[in-house]
């Protein structure tokens, strides 16, 4: 299948050798260029769990659900399995609307606009003509659609997207737009307005209701009957096409972002926190399901009188086929946060994580089989052959001697947090945590000697070659010991480190950082860790692990989704994440240069069966080279007042840089003139404005990219 290269990171490190951390030279710098389409694909839950916040369905099979970072997923059975589509950007996916299997349209942020002609084989971007995010977009035939941002403009395309037209309201902050044919439509805005369209949006009759009612959301079930929600847990209904409109009771306080007309009785509306109202008398009575779920929902759509879905946070879905009564989650897996692997010498995969949940692959991860779970967090799960294992939990440790049928508590201690573990055959292990807890076993946790040392050191880590020599990380330290863990000496005291690895006496990994300057760090050492080389990534992801099989293949993987990968020991790191998967993932381990295993929060397992790796046409590119328009992440990030912005092109043209707030609002103009092939550099002051999200974005010909900083004063 032929590929091409989407560049999806801008990475700036460094390397030196030192005992205190330096901030390096700023002028060494290294590009790392990734397709998206990574070589990770998702274990557990099924399909994915990002964010998902908005879903459509043409038929009871076919249906599309977007959402965080460019996620698009697509069903062709009703939602018993999704495929994850390629959106080729990486904003927040808003809206989708399909009219058919093949034609459809996505919004998202900074004015994004999708649209696919083969049903989502492929998507092409629309060259934005708002700088603000779409919030809703919908179509009634293939020429015939509108948009909505939060201005005070609704937007309407003749040409099936191509170009768009925009009518000006009298109040700003339009959140939805619904038609019920080509000419009969109406949408809604914060402060109270509605609004009606009956000639296609070329002109719109604005009704005011209160100023109170910020409304969210507007669904119609036929031209006289529908309603409008919003914020609060505010429903209006009305009976005559929006000549009028009369208050219902939600029972709720919170917001309610979308309803559904299901028919003209039956409605169905969703919110934060797993709201999901359902009425049956035309909303007289509204009934809260309060024990579907405890995330927040966001997107939902109905087919029929039956047949609808509900999607929402963590990528979260559910299903109903008898009106909304009752609903199935088609969310396949646990969802707790995994914070451990094991991988038995036989290939069995353990997964360990919160709420003492246990599970074990014999598969390679194509199947999970749930385990007797232990009755806390779990941090740490180790085995050591098919059937001897140990569970590390808060302030507990488990074993089992029989492949998880069972377990044992063998120490307990109410107040200790444990990390990390390392067993042998033998008898011989190792448990470490935080105030400096050091565990010891030589009778496979029979008895348990404390070799804890200063308490106030937070220990994550732990590292052994044989059941003499071994090493351990953790906030600002790292400790070695010759003698079986008896005694110990430091040997580096700097940054936060959450995982060290080494595979002979001489060459070892560690990984860490700093979140609030905010870097990410990679140590090697080739001297027993009496010296460390670094390299340093100004990135705001966090390195929580790091696992080598050999002295040159390796990873690292931690918050945003991010793993990367070396073939020459650390040298060079190229990133393999797809860069729409941006839950944090906590550990990652090989079982050989081709097969392995991530972990992360919310359930999350990712699998790799080709090392990671990208299909690139050309092969793997880490290149200190500039093949394209790239937007570096400003530095640094947080900031107060000010900040660094970095910005390469390889086409001499227009340039443009402008700030926004998350309201879509434009701050400031940092660039507009024409400029030549080159790397460039701006200060942004932001001394006059308040804490808070802001976006930057960069065009340049046909490329228009945007990132988020925040300003923390």
């Amino acid at each position: 299948m032929k590929s091409f290269i989407i560049i999806t990171s801008l990475i700036f490190f460094a390397e030196s050798t030192a005992t205190l951390c330096q901030v390096p030279n700023q002028d060494q710098i290294r590009i790392e260029i990734n397709n998206p389409q990574s070589g990770w694909k998702f274990s557990n839950p099924l399909p994915q769990n990002n964010d998902l916040i908005d879903v459509q369905f043409i038929d009871e099979n076919n249906g599309w659900a977007v959402g965080f970072f460019g996620r698009i997923i697509r069903t062709t059975n009703g939602g018993i399995s999704w495929s994850i589509q390629k959106s080729e950007t990486i904003n927040s996916l808003e809206s989708v609307y399909f009219i058919d299997n093949n034609n459809g349209w996505i919004g998202g942020i900074t004015g994004t606009i999708l649209k696919t002609t083969n049903g989502g084989d492929s998507w092409t971007k629309i060259n934005p003509i708002t700088p603000y995010t779409i919030l809703s977009i919908f179509f009634t035939d293939i020429n015939n659609g509108w948009f909505i941002d939060g201005s005070n403009y609704i937007y309407k395309t003749t040409d099936a997207g191509n170009t768009w037209i925009g009518v000006s309201l009298p109040v700003q902050t339009w959140r939805d737009v619904f038609f019920i044919n080509q000419n009969r439509g109406w949408a809604v805005a914060w402060q109270g307005y509605i609004a009606s369209t009956t000639n296609g949006g070329n002109t719109w009759n604005a009704y005011f209701t209160n100023s109170d009612y910020h409304f969210q959301s507007v669904h119609f079930s036929d031209e006289q009957n529908g309603w409008a929600v919003g914020l609060q847990g505010i429903i209006l209904r009305t009976t005559n096409g929006g000549a009028t409109w009369s208050r219902q009771l939600s029972g709720v306080i919170d917001a309610i972002e979308k309803v559904f007309c299901v028919n003209d009785s039956i409605g169905v509306a969703i919110g934060p926190e797993g709201t999901l109202l359902r009425t049956t008398d035309r909303g007289n009575n509204w009934i809260n399901y309060t024990d579907i779920t405890k995330l927040s929902l966001l997107g939902i759509n109905f087919i029929n009188s039956f047949q609808g879905w509900v999607v929402g946070a963590d990528g979260i879905m559910f299903n109903t086929t008898n009106s909304g009564q009752t609903w199935i989650n088609l969310l396949k897996g646990p969802i707790a946060d995994i914070h451990s692997i094991s991988i038995t010498s036989n290939n069995t995969i353990w997964i360990g994580g919160n709420d003492g949940l246990i599970m074990k692959s014999i598969d390679y991860g194509d199947s999970w089989e749930i385990s007797v779970p232990v009755s806390e967090q779990t941090h740490m799960i180790n085995f050591v052959d098919e059937n001897l294992g140990w569970a590390i939990g808060d302030s507990g440790i488990w074993r089992t001697t029989n492949g998880g049928g069972n377990w044992e508590l063998q120490y307990n201690n109410p107040g200790w947090h444990l990390y990390d573990s390392y067993f042998i055959k033998s008898g011989f292990g190792i448990i470490v945590g935080e105030r400096g807890r050091i565990l010891k076993t030589t009778d496979s946790g029979n008895s348990w000697i404390d070799k804890s040392i200063n308490q106030g050191l937070y220990i994550y880590s732990v590292s052994f070659i044989s059941d003499k020599i071994g090493w351990a990380a953790g906030l600002g330290i790292v400790l070695h010991t010759t003698d079986a863990g008896e005694s110990w000496t430091y040997q580096y005291a700097n940054e936060y480190l959450g995982s060290i690895q080494f595979i002979n006496q001489n060459i070892g990994w560690a990984v860490g950082g700093d979140i609030m300057f905010p870097y990410s760090i990679i140590y090697k050492t080739s001297d027993g860790g009496l010296t460390w080389d670094y390299k340093l990534f100004y990135i705001s992801n966090l390195f929580e692990e790091v696992f080598f099989i050999d002295e040159n293949n390796g990873w690292v993987c931690g918050e945003g989704g991010v793993i990367y990968n070396t073939t020459n020991g650390g040298g060079d790191w190229v990133l393999q994440s797809d860069s729409t998967i941006y839950q944090p993932l906590k550990k990652i381990k090989m079982i050989d240069k081709n097969i392995g295993f991530a972990t992360g929060v919310f359930g999350t397992i990712l699998k790799t069966t080709n090392g990671g790796m990208t299909d690139i046409e050309d092969g793997n590119l880490s290149l200190g080279i500039v093949n394209n328009y790239l937007l570096s992440q400003n530095y640094p990030n947080p900031f107060n007042p000010s900040t660094k912005l970095s910005y390469s092109i390889t086409q001499s043209g227009l340039v443009t840089i402008k700030v926004f707030d998350v309201l879509g609002t434009e701050i400031e103009t940092l660039v507009n003139e024409e400029k030549p092939v080159g790397t460039y550099e701006l200060n942004w002051n932001a001394a006059n404005l308040p804490s808070g999200v802001y976006f930057y974005r960069l065009q340049a010909g046909s490329l228009v990219e945007t990132k988020k900083m925040l300003l923390l004063k």
